[in-house]
This record gives structure tokens, C-alpha cells and sequence, in this order.
């Protein structure tokens, strides 16, 4: 392994991994047409080596031979290795297509989602919409002019609509202070009432007990009872 390695061809290592750098870089500079091109050189010099001998003719087949054959396991050698690498190769192209397909669909998803959001957004119809608003002209007559902004809102359609939506939570506050007002009123009301109700419920078996005691008195008197 340390001496000089003499192959077919031009170059000569005196380290294997010289050799086997070298085979690398020609099986990957070399097609598959170019190495079978050079197989079918090298096994025709075979077959003409052949016909000599079979033919009488004085063959040196030691030499000849022996290179011949030498190059064309050569040969197979750097087509099955170029093989491996192409395998190799496709194997790594084919795992970059599947994670760039993979990452396709993640992003066609993510599109069909967004799609749905921004239909789902376009449909969309706030509350507020619902909301019966004052008239542009009360609003402007009735609301306080810290409210309805006329400078602003009068050349803002947004701004208008945001002034009259909040008119309409002031008067609606307004209204639930003074309906709570109310019905805290009649809430005394009605106590008062109910308070009044037990007392005439409390003298009514007093009236009855003075009625029955004066009735005597009215029989003397000769005076009709009335109840």
C-alpha cells in the first residue's frame, strides 16, 4: 500500500486516498454515455484480442490483456460508484421537494384560513348597526357641542357617526338615571301605601269592637246601625 500504484490511464498515487479522491472526482465529471462509450472501446479491443487468438495469430495476452480488462473493471467500478451518487443525490432532492411540498401545503392552508377570516370580516355586521339613532338635525340642535364636535364631524362621516353613537349613550344613561329615579320613587310610593293599607287593616277590628259597643246605645236611641 505504500508503493507506487500504477492504474490504466495517466496517474499514479502512492496513497490510496489519492486514489480514491481521484475516482470520486471522475465519477462525478463522467455520464453514464461517456463511461459506456469507453466500456464498449475497451471490451471491442477485448473481443479484437479474441479473434486474434482464435484467429492463430500471435497475441500478447499477459499485457494486453490484463489492461484491457484492468480498465474496464475500472470503468464499471466508477459507473456503479457514479450510480450510488446519483441515488444519493435523488434521494436528497427528493427530501428537499417533500419539505418544500410539505411547506406548500402549511402555506396553502394558512391562505385558505386567512380567506376565511376576511370573508368572515367582510360579512361581519356590528351591533351597532341595529342602534336607532337621533337625526342628524336633533343631534346637532340637542347634543353638547363638546359632543358633537361640528367643526369635525360636519366634514368626517366617521366622526359623525362616532358623536352620534356616543349622544346616544349619554341619553341613554340619562334616561336609565332617570327611570332608576323613578322607580326609586315608586318604590316609596308603594311602601307608603302598603304602610298605610296595614294601619286601615289594624282599625278595621277596632271600628267593628266600637260599633258592637255602641249598639246598645243605638237601640235605645233607636238609631239605624250602619256598617
Amino acid at each position: 500500500m505504500n508503493g507506487t500504484v500504477l492504474l490504466p490511464g495517466e496517474h499514479t498515487f502512492s496513497e490510496p486516498k489519492e486514489f480514491y479522491k481521484i475516482e470520486d472526482r471522475f465519477s462525478k465529471e463522467f455520464s453514464h454515455a461517456q463511461l459506456e462509450q469507453a466500456f464498449l472501446k475497451e471490451s471491442a479491443k477485448v473481443r479484437e484480442l479474441l479473434n486474434n487468438l482464435i484467429g492463430g495469430k500471435s497475441v500478447d495476452l499477459t499485457d494486453c490483456l490484463y489492461v484491457t480488462l484492468s480498465k474496464m473493471r475500472r470503468i464499471g467500478r466508477l459507473a456503479q460508484y457514479a450510480t450510488a451518487q446519483n441515488k444519493a443525490d435523488v434521494a436528497i432532492r427528493l427530501q428537499q421537494a417533500e419539505a418544500q411540498y410539505l411547506q406548500l401545503q402549511n402555506v396553502n392552508s394558512e391562505i385558505y384560513h386567512l380567506k376565511k377570516e376576511i370573508t368572515r370580516c367582510l360579512q361581519f355586521r356590528s351591533g351597532e348597526e341595529s342602534i336607532e339613532l337621533a337625526s342628524e338635525e336633533d343631534f346637532y340642535s340637542s347634543a353638547p357641542e363638546e359632543v358633537s364636535k361640528p367643526e369635525i364631524t360636519k366634514n368626517d362621516e366617521h366622526a359623525k357617526h362616532l358623536a352620534r353613537l356616543s349622544f346616544e349613550l349619554m341619553q341613554r344613561k340619562q334616561l336609565t338615571c332617570t327611570l332608576d329615579e323613578q322607580e326609586g320613587r315608586r318604590s316609596v310610593l308603594i311602601s307608603d301605601i302598603n304602610g298605610k293599607e296595614q294601619r286601615l287593616k289594624s282599625l278595621r277590628p277596632k271600628i267593628e269592637n266600637l260599633l258592637k259597643a255602641a249598639k246598645p246605645v243605638q237601640d235605645v236611641l233607636e238609631l239605624g246601625s250602619e256598617s
